[in-house]
C-alpha cells in the first residue's frame, strides 16, 4: 500500500472515533434533555396517577432507543471506504482537483506498484474539521450545567423528579404548597363565615396546622381587635414544640367580636375568622349537705360553699344546691371518666339540686356547665374534686414479741397488741393455729370510735397453769397440752364498724416453736456465755493497764518522760472505765442482755436456780460496780490526772508526785485494784456458774444413759434369766456383750465425774455432793455390773442397777435443788453472812486499835504507816461493800443498810487520813464498828427466826402429807368393807374381786412405803419416828391380812385406827405454827413481876403437841370403852391395850422432858 493510502486509512480511523464521540454526545444530550422535560412536565402537571408516569417512562425509553440507533448504531455500522475519505478531503480542500479520490480509487482496486506519489504537501489527519463533534458536546455540557444548578438549588425536587420518572411505582410526592387551617383545642375547624363563641375572660387556644404535611418553619398570627387594631405575633418551630407538631396560640379575646388569621410558608390566602366573646352564666352560691354512712354514727354536715377538694368516706350521700346569676335553660354535670348528664333545673330557672352517693374509691373531678336562655354556655367552669376515703381494714399487729420464738410447753409469753382504725374498732380476736386447726384464744368486743392507735398488754399462756404475773389480761391457749416439736402460730384479727363479712384484717403471724425446757435452758446459757466474753475482755484490759501503771511508777526512763508515760496510762485507764460504764448501763449493754435472759427464763417457767437466780446476782453485782466502784475509781483517776498535769506544767518529776501526792497514788492503786477485784468477782461467778451447769448437764446425760441401759437390760434379762451362759443363743450372747461393753464405757465416763478438776473442787456444789459420789462409787459398781452381765448373772446386775439409780437420784436432787444460791433467803446463806460479819467486826476492831496508837507526821516512817492504814481502810471498805451487796441479794435489807452506813464511815475515815485528822477518822471508825455490830445482831436474830420458821414449814408440809395418807387409808378401809360385804353376800371370791383384793393389798403396802419415805424426811422428831414405825408395822400387817383374803371387822378396825392416828399426827403438825417463834423474834421483854414461860423450839413444840394429841385420843377411847357394853375377855383385852399405849406415851414424854435442851419453867 502506498503512503497515500496509509494516510487515508489513518484518517478513516480518526473519522470513526469522531463519529463515536459525536454519537455519544448526541445520545446523552437527548437522554438528559428528555429527563429534564419529563420531570418538568411531571412537576408542572403534579400527576398523582402512576399511569401517566408509566407512559412518560415508555416515551423516554423509546426516545433513548431511537437516539441510540440514530447516533450510535447506524453511523458506526456503515462502511467507509478510502475513496469516501478522499472525496471528503477534496470537499474541504479544492486544490486536490479530484486527483486524491481518483488516486485512492485506483490504488485501492489495483495492485500496481507504479502509482505516482502525490507531491502535494500532506497535512496531518487532525486537520479534519471538529464541528460535527463540538456542537453535540456543547449541548451536553450545557445540559450538565443545568442539572448541576438544579442539584445545587433544588436538590429535593431533582431527587423527586428522577425517582418519579425512573420508578413510576414508587409512592413519592412533589413538595407541596402550604395550606394552613385553624382548629380549636377540641379539633373544631374555624369557619370564616360563622363566628365561634368563647366565654369572656377565658383563654382561647388555637392550633395552626398544614393540610399538606409538616407546617412551615415560621407563621404570623394576626389578630384584629373589635376597635380595628391589628396585632401580629410571629411563631417559629423550636425543639420544645417538636418538629411537625404545628403551632399553638393562646390569647384572651376582648369582649365583643374579634378576628384572627395565620400566614406562613407560601400560604397568604387565609381569610379572617371571627371570634365572639360573651359573658357566660355562673354560680352565685352553693350549699352542700353531707350524710355520712349510718355505721359511722356521725351527724350530717352542712357546708356553705363547695370546696375545691373534698374528702369523704365511701358511702356518703352528697347533696349540692346551686344558685345562678341569671336564668339558665340547662345545667350539664361533667364527671371525669363518666358520660355527661343533665341536672334538673328548678322551675325558677335560677337554681338546681344534685344528689349522689359516693360508692367508688376513685377520685372524681366534676364541674357544672351552665347554659343561659340565650344559648351562652360556660365552657370553663371551675373544677371540683371528690376524694373518696375508703374505710380501710383495721391495722392490727403484734408488737411483742417482735419475731418468732422458741418456747417451752408451759411458757407464758408477754404480748403487746396494736390496733388502729380510721373510724374505730369493733372487735379484736387472738387466733391460735396448730397444724390445720385454728381457734380463737381471746375475743374482745369494743365500742371505741377513737382513730388513734391503741395498745393491749397481755400474757399468753401455753399451758393451763396459773400465772402470778401482774398483767391484768391473761390469755390461755385453747390447744391443751403441747408436745415438743409442735409449731404454734399466733395472729391478731380486728374488724371495724363497716358492714360486711370481709371487714376482718389479720396481722402477720408469730411462730412459736415448742422445745423442751432443757433445750431452752441451753439456748439461754449459750446467750449468756456469748455476752460474757465482753466481761473477760474488760478484765484483761484492766489487768494490762494496772500492770502498765505499776511499770510507769517504777520506770527507769528520765523523770519527765516517765511522768508523760504515766499520764498516758491514766488517760487510757479513764477511757477504759468510761467504756465499762457504757457497757453496763447502755440499753444494749450487758445488764440489759442478762435481764432479757432472766425475763425469758421466767416467761418459759424454767428452773430459777438454773438461770434467773445466778444471773440476778450477777446483774446486781454489775449494777453495784457501776454505781459505786467505777464512779469512785473515776474520781480518784480524775484527781490523779489533774495532779500529773500540774506537775508536767511545773516541769516536776514522777518522784515528786509520788512524794507529794498525800496518798493519792495509793488511793488510785487501791481504786484500780478494787475495780479489778469487782470484775474478777463477776468473771469468777460466771465461771463457777458455767462449770456447775456443765457438770449438771454431763451428769444428766450420763444418768439418762444409765436409765436407757436399764431399759435395755430388762427384756434381755427376762429372756436369759436362769439359763446358763453356755446354753444361751448367739443373739443373746451378743446382746449381753453389747450391754456389758456399754456399762464399761459408762463407768469410764462416771470416773471423770467423780474426779472433778481443781477449780470444780473449790465450788460449794461439788463439796456438797462429794460424799454422795463417794458413797455411790458409780464407776466401780458399773464395772461390776458389766462383769455380772458378761457372766449372765442378770439378776444381780439388775439389782445393782436399781441401787445405783436410787443413789444417783439423791445426787440429782442435790444438784437440782441445792445449788448454792446467791439470792435465796436460806439458813445456810445467813449463817455464812454471819460468819463473815463476825470476821469483819474483828478486823474493824483491830484497825481501830491501831489507829488509837498511830501518830502521823511528815517523816518517811509516818508516810509508810499512812499507806498501810490506807490499804487496810480500802480492804475493810471493799469487804463491807461486798457484804452489803450479798446481804441485799439474799433479802436482808436492814443489815445491808447498816453495812452501807459502815462502809460510808470507813470511806470518810480513809479520806481524813492524808489530812492527819486522826481523831475525826477514829470517830468515823467507831461509828462504822457500831453499824457493823448492829448488822451482826440483826443477822443473828434473823438466823434464829428463820431456823424456827424452816422447822415449822417442814412440819406443816409433813402434816399435809400425813393428812393425805389418812384420807387414802380411810378409802382403803371403805374398800375392805365393800369386799367383805360382797363376800358375805356371795359366799365365794370371783376373779374380779380377787384382783381387787390383790390391788387393795398392794395399795396398803404402797402406803406403808410412803410413810417410810416421810420418816426419812422428818428425822429430827424422835417421837414421830416411833409413832410412824408403829403405824408402818400395823400397815404391813394389814397388807399381809388382805393378801391372805382376811377382810374381817378386825382388819377394817385396824385400818380405821391407822387413819385416825395419821390424822392426829397431821393435825398436831399443822398446829405447829409461827406463834411461838413470832413472839420469840419480836423482841418483847416480859413485864416486871410476871412469871416467864419456858420457850421451846419448833421441834420440841411439835413433839409436845403430838404427845398431847395422842393423850387426848387415848382419853377419848378410854371414855368410849367405859361407855361401851363390852364384858369379859374383850373388855380386858381392850383395857390392857389402852394401858400399854398409856405406858408408851409416858415413856415418850419422860424421854422428851429429860433432854438437856428442853427449857425448864421458872
Amino acid at each position: 500500500m502506498s503512503q497515500t493510502l496509509t494516510q487515508l486509512a489513518q484518517i478513516r480511523s480518526q473519522v470513526r472515533i469522531r463519529l463515536l464521540l459525536r454519537g455519544i454526545a448526541c445520545f446523552l444530550s437527548v437522554l438528559l434533555a428528555a429527563l429534564l422535560i419529563a420531570g418538568f412536565l411531571d412537576w408542572l402537571l403534579q400527576l398523582e396517577s402512576s399511569i401517566g408516569r408509566w407512559l412518560t417512562l415508555f416515551c423516554l425509553l423509546a426516545l433513548s432507543l431511537w437516539s441510540a440507533w440514530r447516533w450510535l448504531i447506524r453511523p458506526l455500522g456503515r462502511r467507509i471506504s478510502l475513496t469516501d475519505i478522499a472525496l471528503q478531503l477534496e470537499r474541504q480542500d479544492s486544490q486536490w482537483g479530484g486527483r486524491l479520490a481518483a488516486h485512492a480509487d485506483l490504488d485501492e482496486h489495483a495492485n500496481s506498484g507504479d502509482i505516482p506519489q502525490l507531491e502535494h504537501a500532506w497535512k496531518t489527519p487532525t486537520a479534519l474539521p471538529w464541528r460535527p463533534v463540538l456542537w453535540p458536546a456543547a449541548g451536553l455540557l450545557g445540559l450538565c450545567f443545568v442539572i448541576g444548578f438544579l442539584l445545587t438549588t433544588y436538590r429535593q425536587h431533582v431527587h423527586v423528579a428522577f425517582i418519579r420518572t425512573v420508578l413510576p411505582a414508587e409512592q413519592i410526592r412533589w413538595p407541596r404548597t402550604t395550606r394552613l387551617k385553624l382548629v380549636t383545642r377540641d379539633g373544631t375547624l374555624l369557619n370564616a363565615t360563622r363566628a365561634i363563641t368563647v366565654n369572656s375572660g377565658q383563654p382561647l387556644t388555637l392550633h395552626a396546622r398544614d393540610e399538606e404535611g409538616p407546617p412551615p418553619k415560621q407563621v404570623i398570627w394576626e389578630i384584629k381587635h373589635p376597635g380595628g387594631r391589628i396585632e401580629k405575633h410571629a411563631a417559629k418551630q423550636t425543639s420544645r414544640s417538636g418538629k411537625g407538631q404545628g403551632f399553638q396560640f393562646t390569647w384572651i379575646p376582648d369582649k365583643g367580636e374579634s378576628w384572627i388569621r395565620v400566614r406562613g410558608g407560601d400560604d397568604d390566602s387565609m381569610a379572617w375568622h371571627p371570634v365572639q366573646s360573651v359573658t357566660p352564666p355562673r354560680l352565685l352560691s352553693t350549699d352542700v349537705v353531707l350524710t355520712y354512712p349510718s355505721y359511722l354514727a356521725m351527724p350530717p354536715a352542712e357546708l356553705s360553699h363547695l370546696p375545691t377538694k373534698l374528702s369523704l368516706p365511701v358511702g356518703t350521700q352528697i347533696e349540692i344546691r346551686g344558685t345562678t346569676d341569671r336564668p339558665v335553660s340547662k345545667v350539664e354535670l361533667h364527671l371525669s371518666g363518666r358520660p355527661t348528664r343533665d341536672v334538673e333545673v328548678a322551675p325558677d330557672q335560677t337554681s338546681f339540686t344534685w344528689r349522689s352517693l359516693i360508692s367508688t374509691t376513685d377520685r372524681i373531678v366534676y364541674w357544672f356547665n351552665l347554659t343561659d336562655t340565650s344559648g351562652v354556655t360556660a365552657r370553663h367552669a371551675p373544677r371540683h374534686e371528690f376524694i373518696p376515703v375508703a374505710d380501710a381494714l383495721c391495722a392490727v399487729r403484734i408488737v411483742k414479741p417482735e419475731g418468732d420464738l422458741f418456747v417451752t410447753p408451759s411458757a407464758s409469753v408477754p404480748l403487746e397488741l396494736a390496733i388502729q382504725d380510721d373510724f374505730g374498732v369493733q372487735a379484736v380476736e387472738l387466733v391460735v393455729r396448730q397444724a390445720e386447726s385454728s381457734q380463737v384464744a381471746w375475743k374482745q368486743q369494743w365500742t371505741s370510735d377513737i382513730a388513734s392507735e391503741q395498745r393491749v398488754a397481755a400474757r399468753f399462756q401455753l399451758s393451763q397453769e396459773a400465772d402470778s404475773q401482774r398483767e391484768a389480761l391473761v390469755i390461755t391457749s385453747p390447744l391443751g397440752q403441747l408436745t415438743e416439736g409442735t409449731v404454734v402460730e399466733l395472729s391478731v384479727r380486728g374488724r371495724d364498724f363497716a358492714p360486711g363479712d370481709d371487714r376482718w384484717s389479720e396481722s402477720p403471724r408469730r411462730v412459736f416453736h415448742i422445745v423442751s425446757s432443757a433445750e431452752k435452758t441451753q439456748e439461754l446459757i449459750q446467750r449468756v456465755l456469748t455476752h460474757s466474753r465482753s466481761l473477760h475482755d474488760q478484765l484483761r484490759s484492766l489487768h494490762a493497764l494496772q500492770t502498765e501503771i505499776q511499770q510507769a511508777s517504777s520506770s527507769s526512763e528520765p523523770d519527765h518522760t516517765a511522768l508523760q508515760m504515766h499520764q498516758k496510762s491514766l488517760q487510757r485507764l479513764q477511757q477504759v472505765l468510761l467504756s465499762q460504764r457504757q457497757l453496763i448501763q447502755s440499753e444494749l449493754g450487758i445488764v440489759a442482755q442478762f435481764v432479757a435472759v432472766i425475763d425469758e427464763a421466767d416467761n418459759n417457767r424454767l428452773d430459777t436456780e438454773a438461770l434467773a437466780t445466778p444471773l440476778g446476782h450477777i446483774v446486781r453485782r454489775l449494777e453495784a460496780l457501776n454505781e459505786q466502784t467505777l464512779p469512785s475509781a473515776q474520781q480518784e483517776l480524775a484527781d490523779a490526772t489533774e495532779q500529773v498535769r500540774i506537775l508536767l506544767d511545773d516541769n516536776q518529776t514522777l518522784a515528786d508526785w509520788l512524794r507529794s501526792s498525800n496518798g493519792n497514788s495509793t488511793r488510785l492503786k487501791l481504786a484500780v485494784q478494787s475495780t479489778v477485784n469487782g470484775w474478777q468477782e463477776i468473771v469468777d461467778m460466771l465461771a463457777t456458774w458455767s462449770r456447775q451447769r456443765d457438770y449438771i448437764d454431763r451428769f444428766d446425760e450420763l444418768f439418762a444413759h444409765l436409765k436407757s441401759l436399764r431399759e435395755q437390760t430388762i427384756p434381755v434379762g427376762q429372756r436369759t434369766l436362769g439359763i446358763a451362759f453356755a446354753k444361751l443363743a448367739p443373739n443373746d450372747r451378743a446382746a449381753l456383750a453389747d450391754i456389758a461393753n456399754d456399762h464399761r464405757l459408762l463407768a469410764f465416763d462416771f470416773r471423770e465425774l467423780e474426779q472433778p478438776s481443781e477449780e470444780e473442787t473449790q465450788d460449794a456444789l461439788f463439796r456438797q455432793i462429794a460424799p454422795k459420789l463417794q458413797e455411790a462409787d458409780t464407776s466401780t459398781n458399773l464395772q461390776q455390773i458389766a462383769e455380772a452381765v458378761g457372766r449372765n448373772n442378770i439378776g444381780q446386775a439388775m439389782q445393782s442397777q436399781q441401787d445405783i439409780i436410787r443413789k444417783l437420784e439423791e445426787i440429782v436432787q442435790l444438784l437440782k435443788g441445792d445449788i448454792p444460791k446467791a439470792s435465796e433467803n436460806s439458813i445456810r446463806g445467813i449463817a455464812a453472812a454471819r460468819r463473815e460479819l463476825e470476821d469483819l467486826f474483828f478486823k474493824q476492831k483491830q484497825l481501830l486499835e491501831r489507829m488509837s496508837f498511830a501518830t502521823l507526821s511528815e517523816d518517811a516512817e509516818s508516810r509508810a504507816l499512812l499507806e498501810r492504814l490506807t490499804k487496810q481502810h480500802e480492804e475493810l471498805l471493799n469487804t463491807a461493800e461486798r457484804l452489803s451487796r450479798n446481804l441485799q441479794d439474799i433479802g436482808l435489807d436492814i443489815p445491808a443498810t447498816h453495812l452501807a452506813d459502815a462502809a460510808r464511815h470507813v470511806r470518810e475515815s480513809r479520806l481524813l487520813l492524808p489530812r492527819q485528822r486522826t481523831e475525826e477518822s477514829k470517830n468515823h471508825l467507831q461509828n462504822a464498828q457500831n453499824s457493823i455490830q448492829e448488822a451482826l445482831e440483826e443477822v443473828q436474830r434473823l438466823e434464829s427466826m428463820l431456823q424456827q420458821q424452816l422447822v415449822t414449814a417442814s412440819m406443816q408440809n409433813a402434816g399435809e402429807t400425813l393428812r393425805g395418807l389418812s384420807l387414802r387409808q380411810d378409802r382403803l378401809a371403805d374398800e375392805t368393807t365393800r369386799l367383805r360385804n360382797v363376800f358375805t353376800n356371795t359366799g365365794r371370791w370371783t376373779r374380779g374381786e380377787l384382783k381387787s383384793l390383790l390391788d387393795l393389798s398392794r395399795a396398803q403396802s404402797q402406803l406403808a412405803n410412803e410413810l417410810i419415805q416421810l420418816r426419812l424426811e422428818v428425822v429430827d422428831l424422835s417421837l414421830f419416828q416411833a409413832v410412824a414405825a408403829d403405824l408402818e408395822d400395823r400397815m404391813k400387817q394389814c397388807a399381809e391380812q388382805l393378801g391372805q383374803r382376811d377382810v374381817s371387822d378386825q382388819t377394817e378396825q385396824s385400818q380405821r385406827d391407822i387413819a385416825r392416828q395419821l390424822k392426829i399426827v397431821a393435825d398436831s403438825f399443822a398446829a405447829t405454827g409461827p406463834q411461838s417463834t413470832a413472839s420469840a423474834s419480836s423482841g418483847e421483854q416480859p413485864s416486871q413481876g410476871t412469871e416467864t414461860e419456858p420457850e421451846f423450839t419448833a421441834l420440841q413444840e411439835a413433839e409436845l403437841r403430838l404427845i398431847a394429841a395422842l393423850q387426848l385420843d387415848l382419853a377419848n377411847r378410854t371414855e368410849e370403852l367405859l361407855n361401851s357394853n363390852l364384858t369379859g375377855d374383850q373388855l380386858e383385852e381392850r383395857r390392857q391395850q389402852l394401858a400399854n399405849e398409856q405406858e408408851r406415851l409416858s415413856r415418850w414424854l419422860r424421854s422428851i422432858l429429860e433432854a438437856d435442851e428442853v427449857p425448864k419453867p421458872n
